[in-house]
């Protein structure tokens, strides 16, 4: 677990790095709808799928959830070692303030019902 909150610790750094480095405001409006729209359709595949494969509403709802969240871990982790050249201030910025929240928010929620509406 501690290995695991110095990895958390050092995305949070690098995304920060990008948004202060960054004059131009790269989080624009656009993208953070993006990332929202992602999330929401991602999600709502999750849900569907669930439901395809015959899963309970329990199941149905957390794989929707697991779909529609950006993944915080292992992503950035593969692309830092497929890419280490890559700047990743931008998606971590996208994943860790706005689609998390986003996701805690509203995107639960919205993926619970839809599996309790579909199952």
């Amino acid at each position: 677990a501690g290995v695991l909150c110095f990895f958390l610790l050092d995305m949070g750094l690098g995304a920060a790095r990008h948004l202060l480095r960054s004059r131009s405001r790269s989080v624009t409006p656009a993208i953070a709808v993006l990332a929202i729209i992602f999330a929401v359709v991602n999600g709502t595949v999750g849900v569907l799928t669930g439901v395809l494969i015959g899963l309970d509403t329990g199941s149905i709802a957390a794989l929707g959830i697991l779909a529609g969240s950006a993944s915080y871990i292992a992503a950035p982790a593969a692309i830092r070692l497929a890419l280490p050249e890559a700047d990743l201030g931008l998606p971590l910025a996208m994943s860790l303030a706005i689609t998390f929240p986003f996701n805690v928010l509203v995107g639960i929620p919205i993926f619970t019902t839809l599996a309790r509406f579909l199952s």
